[in-house]
């Protein structure tokens, strides 16, 4: 990945440390641990909405679209199809799932004309952790 992100951008050199790997893997298991418990305590009366289901389709679909053409079409010299663009598609879909999970919230506190019952935490922590 260091030699791919060289040959691209041959201004900074950049590695990638394993607190950046890691960040990624416990928001992952964070993630699917918090799905996980919202089915089994709460079943089928707190899934997703079918909108919700779509949108995460979509983006699922053109990641995976993606990683199969770095996959096929990646070792053909003169490709844009790297792995290092495959991350950067995954980080512009990170940026699109971050934006959609908040708008419902934002929604109910222009309805509602307040704030109540949001965590603002847990916002600061999620733009903060993206940051880094």
């Amino acid at each position: 990945m260091d030699n791919c992100y060289t040959h691209c951008c041959t201004c900074y050199c950049y590695t990638v440390h394993c607190t950046v790997v890691f960040f990624a893997t416990h928001s992952l298991a964070i993630t699917i641990f918090i799905a996980g418990q919202m089915l089994y305590y709460d079943g089928t009366s707190n899934f997703p909405s079918e909108y919700c289901q779509a949108i995460t389709g979509v983006l699922v679909f053109i990641s995976v679209i993606g990683f199969v053409s770095v996959m096929l079409l990646g070792s053909h010299p003169h490709t844009v199809y790297t792995l290092l663009n495959w991350l950067y598609l995954l980080s512009m879909v990170k940026v699109a799932i971050t934006i959609l999970k908040f708008l419902p919230q934002v929604r109910s506190n222009i309805a509602r004309k307040s704030t109540q019952g949001w965590n603002i935490h847990g916002s600061n922590m999620d733009f903060v952790g993206g940051m880094f």
